[in-house]
């Protein structure tokens, strides 16, 4: 029965899921997961789920995981500028270790395990 009501709700909403993620994220990849993601969590809840609420639920649960994701993707990208910009900073000082301030500077970046 489970998995009667589930393919019914998959064939009539994945559409809808799969149309709301690539709004939010723009990349066909990503939308795919997300619907992917989502559809895995309605089997798992489907048995507390009321029969006029599913449309619902699924819009909000897909949100979320847009949401989710996108601050997956910022943390990412900050974490990866911050590194290039270390890097870049990196470089600039050990062409001018002359100065005392620095080769201060340069070794206690390379002490954080940043190679140049």
């Amino acid at each position: 029965m489970k998995k009667r009501r589930f393919k019914k709700i998959v064939f009539q909403y994945k559409d809808l899921v799969y149309n709301q993620a690539y709004y939010f994220t723009g990349h066909k990849e990503d939308a795919e997961d997300i619907t992917q993601e989502v559809l895995l969590k309605l089997w798992h809840h489907l048995d507390a789920l009321k029969r006029d609420s599913v449309k619902a639920w699924l819009m909000k649960v897909t949100r979320h995981a847009c949401i989710d994701q996108n601050r997956k993707k910022r943390e990412y990208s900050l974490s990866e500028f911050e590194l290039r910009e270390q890097q870049h900073m990196l470089n600039n000082l050990s062409d001018s270790k002359e100065n005392p301030e620095h080769l201060m500077i340069y070794d206690d970046l390379l002490e954080q395990g940043f190679k140049r």
